[in-house]
C-alpha cells in the first residue's frame, strides 16, 4: 500500500503540471479563406501561368467503365484542358498519376502542342478536381480543379 502513494502523488503532480502549463493564447496571423468559384453556369475556367482560360467548349463524358472525362477547349488559342478520373462521382481526386491510377490532368498551349503539361508524379506533376455536383437531370457537374 505504501508503494501505490508516491505512485498517486507524482500522477497528481503531472496532471497539475500538465493543466497549470496550458495557455490559451489568440491565433495571429494570416488565414487561408475558402475561395470562391467565379465561373458562371456552364462555364469552364482556369488561370493558367496568369492567365485566364475560358473554354469556349465544355464537354463532360462518362464512359462505360464510370471513367468520366472532362475537357474545355479554347478555340481562339488552341488551349485545351482535360480531366479524366475512374469512378467519377462526387468527391476529390487526386489527378497525379502514378502507376495503378487512371486519373490524370493535361493542359495543352495552343503554341506548344508537342509539349504539354500532365500530371504524372514521375515528371512533377500534379493536381486535384472536386466534384461537388453532378446533375443528371440538366446534364451539368459542377466542381473545381487545381
Amino acid at each position: 500500500m505504501r508503494s501505490a502513494l508516491p505512485t498517486r502523488w507524482f500522477f497528481l503532480a503531472f496532471l497539475a503540471l500538465i493543466y497549470t502549463a496550458c495557455d490559451n493564447e489568440p491565433l495571429e496571423g494570416e488565414f487561408p479563406q475558402e475561395e470562391e468559384n467565379p465561373a458562371g453556369e456552364g462555364q469552364f475556367i482556369a488561370v493558367v501561368n496568369n492567365n485566364g482560360f475560358e473554354a469556349d467548349v465544355a464537354v463532360a463524358v462518362f464512359d462505360q467503365n464510370n471513367t468520366l472525362t472532362i475537357t474545355g477547349t479554347n478555340n481562339s488559342t488552341g488551349e485545351v484542358i482535360s480531366l479524366v478520373v475512374e469512378n467519377g462521382t462526387e468527391g476529390t481526386f487526386d489527378l497525379s498519376t502514378s502507376l495503378g491510377s487512371e486519373n490524370i490532368g493535361l493542359y495543352i498551349d495552343g503554341n506548344e502542342i508537342t509539349n504539354p503539361y500532365i500530371t504524372a508524379t514521375e515528371l512533377g506533376g500534379f493536381g486535384q478536381l472536386q466534384i461537388t455536383e453532378i446533375d443528371d437531370e440538366n446534364q451539368t457537374i459542377t466542381g473545381t480543379f487545381s
